[in-house]
């Protein structure tokens, strides 16, 4: 009996060192299980270690780690499998999970329910391991969801359809993904090996991708929605096992707006397509380019190489935007290369060098990236919204700075000469324009006469005939010296055809300087919400010998001729008017235009003048309130202080009086 008992003892530790892994299997995957469950919910790190192989994984076996779990999982050299009928991931993060161990999470046995690897709706960070799933499952290794969180140091990811797909925010600093779907081979199973794109719930995605290899037979990297950022790493199309001449094959970069607006900022890398562009940057393209939404790349380095003809990038102009400082590409980009760069060719490529600050005159900082321009011109056009544009020398310009984006121009202190040219010319409705630390100096030729006709500098600031409005100009220790008019800004349509431009110009001015002007210091047709403090009109429309016949009436210092609609809350506060005006004009006038031409409504409800100076100006009044001899309403609700001070102003009584109709506002 004993004898009997030892044979079949015997037998079965044969069979187990025959057949380990399913063993091993149950008590590996139980044992997993019961640790995951037991971990707690409070955020505590629990670290577990799978103890074997688990093969033969099913759909039921799914494991979840649940919010507020903090695991990281060991697979200590171990692998997991799944059963050919498996349905999805075998992991599934709600929670915090960090993997490492070297190990293997592999699903492609399921050809068709194997997406991938792991599921993320939580904190997912992968220092390591495999991670597999089958190609014809159209699912991703790594799956990254909407609003959630992925970090990736190393690992080898393929098999997929794709190797990463990110809804969420994707660390990638490291790692091999390497995925060979082919759209010509299963038109249902094909993705690029890194994808970024926005789901269904309006969140949008961000990657930042600093190393690895990426390799792929649809294509390579893409991003199309939220933003992305690429710092190095090798980015390669190949040709699948069914088409070895790679004519399937597409792009190693590909950025389009299919899901959402895109930015893409590439700072290094190798980009290599086997038979189309390296990069290919927008799609329009109807039944391929999803939304079809606006892509903007700006590359500051790296190198493209593509296949075939050997054009190194293609950008659908209607959707995509692409700017180049830097890089070495395999065609001619000469067309998107900013003025921030010079361009060169070595050994048949061209290659694109940023500008260096040393014969820099201005420079503005994008992406982190310092630009830098030979011309002031150069570095306002291409200066974007919310972007500052720093003179880091003084200089002359020939044609106008035109303002078309929503910037701040820094003077760092420094003189800008507009020679025979307007200074700044405003060429768009802007919501917010910015002006520091600048001196803009105008010139007028010897025996040229300041106005429409001369050959000299028109205008300091502002939008003349354009009539554009700006919700927010802020003007700050400005200078503005020497033109035809230091600011204009006009409510007609350009050449008087078409309706008024109804934006509205607002400006905040501080210690703004307006001098020696030759027709008018200041001049407004629309202008509302506005604060002028601690500013100086100086030597304004004073000499008449200078300016045109035509332009000789109402030379002045600030002239504030409001048309065609309504305005409110217009201060001067501690301002300074000293020697403005000639013939009819003055220091100040305040005025709206009702008479029929430019609208009946035309009003101004709010003015005030505190604690400014009016010394040595002419005109039978230093402040003019309504047009003289015409038939508008004055402003109503105007506040004149008793701390205004007038000094030897021509042709003003030592008691200086403003009659004026309040509309039934108060006088003060």
């Amino acid at each position: 009996m004993k004898r009997k008992l030892f044979m079949a003892a015997l037998v079965f530790i044969i069979a187990l060192a025959l057949f380990p892994s399913f063993a091993l299997a149950d008590g590996a995957l139980d044992q997993l299980k019961a640790d995951i469950v037991a971990a707690p919910v409070n955020g505590t790190e629990t670290r577990i270690e799978l103890t074997g192989n688990i093969t033969g994984f099913t759909t039921d076996d799914i494991i979840t780690i649940q919010k507020g779990q903090n695991i990281v999982l060991d697979m200590n050299g171990y692998s997991i499998t799944v059963a050919d009928d498996f349905y999805g991931r075998p992991l599934m993060n709600y929670g915090t999970l960090t993997m490492t161990g070297d190990g293997t999470i592999d699903s492609s046995a399921s050809n068709t329910g194997g997406y991938g690897a792991i599921d993320n709706y939580g904190t997912l960070t992968i220092e390591n391991g495999t991670y597999t799933g089958s190609v014809n499952a159209s699912g991703s290794s790594i799956k990254n969801r909407a609003g959630k969180t992925l970090t990736i140091y190393g690992g080898a990811f393929n098999g997929a359809v794709t190797a990463v797909y990110n809804a969420g925010n994707a660390y990638i600093y490291g790692g091999t993904f390497d995925c060979h779907s082919c759209s010509a081979c299963n038109k249902q199973s094909w993705g690029y090996t890194i994808q970024s794109h926005q789901d269904t719930d309006g969140i949008l995605p961000n990657l930042y991708f600093y190393d690895g290899t990426v390799i792929g037979v649809q294509g390579a990297f893409s991003t199309s929605a939220g933003y992305t950022e690429i710092h190095d790493g090798t980015f390669e199309t190949v040709s699948c096992a069914n088409h070895s001449n790679g004519s399937t094959a597409h792009y190693a970069l590909y950025v389009a707006g299919e899901s959402g607006v895109v930015e893409c900022n590439v700072y290094g890398g190798t980009f290599k397509s086997v038979s189309k562009v390296a990069a290919y940057i927008g799609n329009k393209t109807p039944g391929d380019g999803g939304d079809r939404l606006p892509a903007l790349v700006d590359i500051y380095d790296g190198s493209f190489t593509g296949g075939g003809s050997g054009v190194a990038v293609s950008v659908d102009n209607e959707l995509g935007g692409l700017e180049v400082v830097g890089g070495t590409f395999s065609s001619d980009v000469s067309s998107y290369v900013s003025k921030g760069a010079a361009i060169s060719t070595e050994g048949g490529k061209t290659v694109v060098t940023p500008n260096k600050a040393d014969n820099a005159v201005a420079s503005v900082v994008r992406n982190g990236q310092t630009l830098y321009y030979t011309t002031l011109n150069d570095a306002v056009a291409e200066a974007r919204d919310g972007e500052t544009v720093e003179v880091l020398k003084e200089t002359t310009i020939s044609r106008a700075l035109e303002i078309k984006n929503n910037i701040t121009i820094d003077g760092n202190g420094k003189t800008v000469t507009a020679d025979k040219c307007e200074g700044l010319y405003i060429k768009a409705d802007l919501s917010k324009l910015t002006v520091t630390d600048l001196t803009l100096q105008g010139v007028l030729p010897e025996g040229s006469l300041a106005g429409e006709g001369s050959t000299g500098s028109f205008m300091g600031i502002g939008t003349y005939n354009c009539c554009y409005g700006v919700g927010d100009l802020k003007l700050t220790n400005v200078t503005v010296d020497g033109f035809s008019y230091g600011l204009y800004f006009g409510k007609n349509p350009a050449g008087g055809n078409g309706p008024y431009n109804e934006n509205p110009v607002s400006v905040t001015a501080n210690n703004l300087t307006v001098q020696n002007c030759y027709i008018k210091g200041a001049y407004f047709e629309k202008l509302t919400d506005s604060s002028f403090t601690s500013c100086k009109f100086v030597n304004n429309g004073t000499d008449e010998t200078k300016v045109e016949s035509g332009f000789r009436t109402w030379m002045c210092g600030v002239d504030i001729n409001l048309k065609n609609g309504s305005y409110e809350n217009i201060s001067f506060i501690g301002c300074t008017f000293t020697n403005n005006g000639k013939n009819n004009g003055t220091a100040l006038l305040i005025k709206a235009r009702d008479d029929g031409n430019y609208g009946e409504n035309t009003s101004l409800d709010g003015a005030t003048v505190s604690g400014c100076t009016f010394s040595g100006n002419n005109g039978d009044s230093p402040i003019v309130l309504g047009e003289p001899s015409k038939g508008n309403k004055t402003p109503v609700n105007v506040s004149i202080q008793s701390d205004v001070k007038y000094t030897s102003n021509v042709a003003a009584a030592s008691n200086f009086t403003v009659t004026f109709n309040s509309n039934g506002g108060t006088e003060y």
